[in-house]
């Protein structure tokens, strides 16, 4: 086995073919993790801007690819100091290793990172590589690594409803759908006499109405809709012309949107990752109708086997199912590096001040 560092754009459509079929071998990745997701954020978001390509690859001895570790360095500032961090080209609720279906090799491959880490140690400040699922076995290569364990740490926990831990659809809801949700479902059909409506059209611009005006109205005026971001939309809409997603609609008589959920589909996973509802109808609590909807929808489709809610860690999503994964991220410095030393002297100057601060409030001084 060999590997090499992909670092131009012609690099990175040439692995089409053989991450295509990567991804489609291993059914825990998710739609993140797929060539169409990645390579759409690269031209959408980094792209001729100061992010630089460092995917790792992998090759048998035949040549073939058998690993892919979707990788580039980023530029940010920390304390006024620009630093360097190697990680995940995109962002998403879940990041893989995407490697061949074989335990043996998976060993090789991943020294065979750890050494190219090593290699290239220069041309980076730090490693940042976030959500990835601790059942995966690039989780357990971490966890057993003499250098890598006490970097390799929780991140968040992320509900996910799995139909197989379920007799049926009636038995879950028993145990999960409480009688308020059903009555407000009632009375929303009563004075609203709503429609619900599963879509994979692209319906970007209209539930993105919802969102902005939802982030714009008094309770959310904090907050600024993703979809205020043109690169973004551009992403979406790019993304949403291929079909693998579904969208949940609940509109009301006259066709108008007033609720929506969204996901991305992949290899049986339904990965949540929008949500956005018209704030008057906030007394039927629809955003909990608009998810019990989509939760019926996963139960009658038997090619859906498993619904993350994603990574955000919010109360909700936990009460709609006891199963969760544990996602973590592997974060470290380069040491010999100067602008580390010092962004670690000033995190100690911080830690030092509010140290003293904290005793002084408790002095009331």
């Amino acid at each position: 086995m060999k590997s090499s560092i992909i670092r131009t754009d012609n690099g990175f459509l040439d692995l089409k073919v053989a991450w295509e079929k990567l991804q489609e071998e291993d059914l825990t990745l998710t739609y993140n993790d797929t060539f169409e997701y990645n390579y759409n954020w690269w031209k959408s978001f980094e792209e001729g801007g100061h992010t630089r390509l460092f995917i790792f690859t992998v090759y048998s001895k035949f040549d073939e690819v058998v690993a892919i570790l979707p990788l580039s360095i980023k530029k940010s500032t920390y304390s006024g100091i620009n630093i360097k961090s190697l990680e995940f080209i995109s962002k998403g609720d879940r990041h893989s290793f995407i490697t061949v279906n074989d335990d043996t090799n998976k060993s090789k491959v991943f020294n065979l990172l750890v050494s190219a880490l090593e290699q290239h140690k220069d041309e980076f400040d730090k490693v940042n590589l976030t959500h990835i699922d601790v059942l995966s076995p690039f989780s357990k290569y971490l966890l057993k690594h003499q250098k890598y364990n006490d970097k390799f740490n929780l991140l968040v926990e992320t509900p996910v409803l799995i139909k197989k831990n379920h007799q049926s659809v009636v038995e879950y809801k028993k145990n999960y759908l409480s009688k308020n949700v059903k009555n407000l479902n009632n009375r929303l059909m009563k004075d609203v006499g709503y429609i619900f409506e599963v879509s994979t059209d692209n319906c970007i611009d209209e539930i993105s109405e919802i969102h902005k005006k939802q982030q714009t109205q008094e309770t959310r005026e904090k907050r600024k809709s993703i979809f205020y971001d043109d690169n973004y939309v551009d992403f979406l809409n790019e993304l949403y012309s291929k079909k693998n997603h579904v969208t949940f609609l609940i509109k009301d008589k006259a066709g108008i949107t007033i609720a929506y959920q969204t996901a991305y589909f992949h290899n049986g996973t339904l990965l949540f990752w929008n949500m956005g509802y018209d704030l008057q109808y906030s007394k039927y609590s629809i955003g909990r109708i608009s998810i019990y909807k989509m939760i019926e929808y996963f139960f009658e489709n038997p090619a859906l086997k498993s619904l993350d809610f994603g990574s955000g860690r919010y109360p909700w999503k936990f009460q709609w199912t006891s199963d969760m994964l544990s996602i973590y991220k592997l974060e470290f410095y380069i040491r010999n590096s100067k602008k580390i030393q010092l962004i670690e002297r000033i995190k100690k100057l911080k830690k030092g001040l509010r140290c003293l601060l904290s005793s002084l409030k408790k002095q009331n001084i």
